[in-house]
């Protein structure tokens, strides 16, 4: 493949992650946030496994996180060129882009457990911490991708 067929992939990529994470946000809605009481969060996933949007809306947010690890890949050999000499800040941005994905894709799983075992009857207790987690987990993303962001800017500049 050529460079230009690879970074307008890679663009696509960058431009789908924010598409599919704020689709399918919208989809599935949002989880209870963090000053919601136990049994508030218990009742919110109890109504989830019914839900086929909640799935659709997870599929798409998964999809959207992996187009961000094939962006930050791309960005980093366009910086790279870019930058020149020791390659920190296009390195910082890859590892910035490939630890928020790596956070964000280790709360799925809890997340799901929830989804998909809540109608059996979860303890409120476990349900918020693994509920509160998956939000935190997309908290500290935030935190994370504005080092991406930074670095980058920085290239840029």
């Amino acid at each position: 493949m050529s460079d230009r067929l690879i970074t307008r992939l890679g663009g696509c990529a960058g431009v789908a992650y924010v598409v599919f994470a704020f689709v399918g946000n919208g989809i599935s809605g949002s989880s209870p946030d963090l000053t919601a009481s136990r049994a508030e969060i218990a009742r919110w996933a109890a109504r989830q496994h019914s839900s086929a949007a909640a799935y659709a809306g997870g599929y798409l947010e998964l999809l959207g996180l992996l187009a961000l690890i094939v962006f930050a890949g791309t960005a980093y050999g366009i910086f790279r060129r870019a930058e020149g000499g020791s390659g920190a800040l296009s390195t910082t941005m890859l590892g910035a882009g490939l630890v928020s994905a790596a956070v964000k894709l280790a709360s799925v799983g809890p997340a799901f457990a929830v989804y998909w075992r809540a109608h059996e009857g979860m303890s409120p207790q476990l349900t918020a911490a693994l509920i509160d987690g998956n939000n935190v987990s997309f908290i500290l993303t935030g935190a994370i991708d504005a080092v991406m962001l930074a670095a980058a800017a920085l290239v840029i500049l």
